[in-house]
């Protein structure tokens, strides 16, 4: 049951939440040398690795059952892999010693911008929805500074956390104890907004596979963030998305149809509410060392200006923010 895993090349995508990944799993998952898991984001290495050799090849294969002996890349997305940095990465070497890995990463204030207003649209339980991004940036901090009991407060200390995971450099780093440099490739959510094509182009050179697949290709987001007019329908909506998942991956056309049927009927297009200035200040000075420290190590001419360290910062209204 679990030899695909030892017959094709294995490639994950790392991420940071609210990066596109689930975009970027779409696209690839169109390329015909490429299959991607039943579920994107299977989570194995972080909560499902037993250590036991046996029992984790046939679960984490159990998720390819569908992939043919035609393709050259066999493909998942968990997005918590790289904040989880050495732990995981050994984890993965340890089954998967040859595995390619992407990382990509967005401006860290707008996306932890995009992770709150991300939790608030998909009515997560144990995340507060009464608190502004202002108060929450404050809790962050406080998380970050002195711990907070979780039983104190309706957030998961995970939400808290998610500041943290914000200082890439730290859990890049950690990967490249583990994995030699040529199998991680490190790419930008600005990079893929501005230029897909280009963007699809360079990771199709990264896994050696034909990128003229994406000459045509149209690219369309996936994993838009938006609030709804209806929290019931819209907390009906995810719970069947979720199940249907595995339909909808093998079938992207028809879940897109559905989904923009859905955004017609319950889209919710009030303006969101934009942070402070002082909390924008107050977060890019904080990402400031960590950013510096990423720009030394990834080796590309096309940084976007928040790394590129010879450029202007750029301001909080230079970005597409809530994607």
């Amino acid at each position: 049951m679990y030899k695909i895993i030892f017959t094709k090349k294995v490639f994950i995508i790392g991420g940071t939440m609210k990066a596109a990944t689930t975009s970027v799993f779409m696209y690839l998952n169109a390329h015909p040398q490429i299959c991607g898991s039943s579920v994107k984001e299977t989570t194995f290495f972080g909560d499902q690795f037993t250590g036991n050799w046996d029992i984790d090849i046939n679960k984490y294969s159990s998720y390819f059952k569908k992939c043919s002996s035609d393709v050259d890349y066999i493909m998942e997305a968990s997005t918590g892999y790289l904040h989880n940095g050495i732990k995981v990465a050994q984890r993965i070497h340890s089954m998967l010693p040859d595995v390619k890995l992407l990382f990509i990463l967005r401006e860290p204030v707008d996306r932890l911008y995009s992770y709150y207003n991300h939790m608030i649209s998909k009515l997560v339980k144990d995340f507060d929805r009464t608190v502004s991004f202002n108060e929450y940036v404050e809790k962050c901090f406080e998380y970050s500074n002195n711990g907070i009991n979780s039983v104190q407060s309706k957030l998961n200390h995970m939400h808290y956390a998610a500041l943290q995971y914000g200082r890439y450099a730290n859990y890049i780093n950690e990967y490249l104890q583990i994995f030699p440099r040529e199998q991680i490739k490190i790419m930008f959510y600005e990079n893929l907004e501005t230029n897909p094509k280009k963007f699809m182009h360079q990771l199709c050179n990264f896994l050696g596979i034909n990128a003229h697949l994406y000459d045509n290709y149209e690219f369309t987001r996936a994993n838009e963030t938006f609030d709804s007019k209806i929290k019931i329908i819209h907390k009906a909506a995810l719970y069947i998305n979720k199940k249907l998942e595995p339909y909808l991956r093998n079938n992207q056309s028809i879940k897109n149809k559905i989904t923009n049927a859905y955004k017609y009927i319950n889209k919710n297009n009030a303006c969101v509410i934009p942070m402070s200035e002082s909390t924008k200040l107050l977060l890019q000075k904080y990402y400031e060392k960590s950013n510096s420290e990423l720009a030394s190590i990834v080796s590309t001419n096309d940084l976007p200006g928040w790394v590129d360290l010879q450029r202007k910062y750029p301001s909080h209204e230079e970005h597409i923010m809530n994607k």
